[in-house]
């Protein structure tokens, strides 16, 4: 049977400062959660202050792959966190949580060795494959998201794909995943923006490297899709 007494879940909230109105609203649903978004002016690489974690990178949709990487650092490195087995990713506006939320992860069968999990994986037929050229994935997905002045504006994704959790459904990581991508944030900082867009297919292409594939959860929040 799956131990549950050493699980920890910490709910991670994508936001941006221009949706700070949401903040009070989704802090009062539970307080094992925290919400963080970019801020390229502050000194200090991230800041938490009652479970508003900013980071030292920028806020636009284009910067969506630098920001979960920091986030994920903070939480690997911030002592209040070093508790925590595991963080749900979800969004600020277009996915639905309760206070119940956290306490339905912790039932998944098995969560104590699961690295990586999703309500929605893409691709799940090449589950085991990187492929350059699928015949799902959408290159443009970022269309008319980033900024005019962007690198990414109305340019293609040209980089591979494998099998990835939606990040509009939300995403599972333990905190082995999380040490794994803070360990590739650390050393590919300088190629990051030009090389990722999709925070989500990010997140699989770096574990598909160390051989942890997404495994498929069940509903517990309502995402996007």
């Amino acid at each position: 049977m799956d131990s549950k007494k050493n699980v920890k879940v910490l709910l991670v909230i994508m936001s941006c400062y221009k949706n700070r109105s949401l903040w009070e609203k989704l802090k009062n649903i539970d307080n094992r959660s925290i919400i963080f978004y970019g801020n390229p002016n502050q000194q200090d690489k991230y800041i938490l202050d009652n479970q508003i974690l900013s980071l030292k990178c920028e806020d636009t949709y284009d910067y969506l792959p630098h920001k979960i990487l920091l986030m994920i650092k903070a939480i690997t490195n911030l002592t209040i966190f070093k508790d925590v087995t595991h963080i749900f990713k979800i969004d600020d506006h277009d996915t639905k949580f309760n206070a119940n939320t956290i306490d339905n992860i912790t039932e998944i069968q098995n969560l104590s060795s699961l690295h990586y999990g999703g309500q929605l994986l893409q691709h799940y037929y090449l589950y085991n494959k990187l492929v350059e050229f699928p015949s799902g994935g959408i290159r443009s997905w970022h269309f008319n998201k980033c900024p005019v002045d962007s690198y990414w504006n109305n340019k293609l994704y040209k980089g591979p794909y494998t099998t990835w959790a939606d990040g509009g459904c939300g995403y599972l990581l333990s905190k082995k995943s999380m040490n794994l991508i803070t360990e590739y944030y650390d050393s590919n900082q300088d190629d990051i923006f030009k090389n990722h867009i999709y925070e989500d297919l990010m997140i699989a292409l770096i574990l598909f490297h160390h051989n942890i594939l997404g495994t498929k959860i069940e509903k517990i929040i309502e995402g996007d899709k």
